[in-house]
């Protein structure tokens, strides 16, 4: 296999919640995973926890993150119920969650989110907001790390 040009080697984030293969998987060569969100995250994580010490991996290596849809409102009903669902995956464990973003005008959903949720989000503890290929994806650490 081909040596990686970057030092240290670019950062693998594997998708997946299955308890056999993929978090096992994770445990051995992933910096991070992705889980669906949902009530399942504490148990999908204590799985990763167990295959980390298998494996002999620092759990607390592993970028734990969730995708997300994001459709906040001008600091509405929309707005509070994404602020306090992300303050709920915060409190599962997860790390950043990775965003995808709603609604009619992806710009009005970035001044949205800019406005209201990454002030909220940032009192969670480590918050950062990357936007990236056209303003598509974002991603909002949230503080567990």
């Amino acid at each position: 296999m081909p040596q990686a040009l970057q030092r240290p080697r670019p950062g693998i984030l594997i998708a997946g919640g299955g308890e056999r293969r993929t978090l096992a998987l994770v445990a051995r060569y992933g910096d991070a995973c992705s889980l669906r969100p949902g009530p399942d995250i504490p148990h999908k994580l204590a799985v990763l926890q167990a295959h980390c010490a298998a494996a002999g991996t620092d759990y607390d290596r592993i970028e734990r993150t969730c995708a997300y849809a994001f459709n906040p409102d001008d600091d509405g009903p929309r707005t509070k119920e994404l602020i306090d669902q992300l303050r709920g995956l915060a409190g599962l464990g997860i790390d950043t969650v990775i965003g995808r973003l709603d609604g009619d005008d992806p710009r009005s959903t970035i001044e949205h989110l800019a406005r209201h949720v990454v002030p909220a989000v940032a009192g969670f503890g480590r918050a950062a907001w990357e936007v990236a290929d056209g303003a598509e994806t974002g991603g909002f650490g949230l503080g567990n790390k």
